[in-house]
């Protein structure tokens, strides 16, 4: 439910502001089964740009357009 009044506020800002906000998506795909997880991707890819974080790559349901790994105090290019 808090996802779709995200991207429902994103959508909104967009039309009254004239541009696509930055979405902010804190390790939301653990909690989304597989098919939810596409869903979400795809409705992401179309809003605009949207920073989405994980626990583990192999959640993310399509490639993403840059991958990032964190560690203490590393931030690198995932290979």
């Amino acid at each position: 439910m808090v996802l779709a009044l995200l991207l429902a506020e994103a959508e909104l800002l967009a039309e009254r502001r004239g541009g696509v906000p930055l979405l902010l998506l804190d390790d939301v795909l653990s909690e989304l089964d597989p098919a939810r997880r596409r869903i979400l991707a795809a409705r992401v890819a179309s809003v605009g740009q949207a920073l989405v974080t994980a626990t583990d790559a192999a959640m993310l349901p399509a490639a993403p357009d840059q991958l990032l790994e964190v560690s203490p105090g590393k931030v690198r290019e995932a290979a």
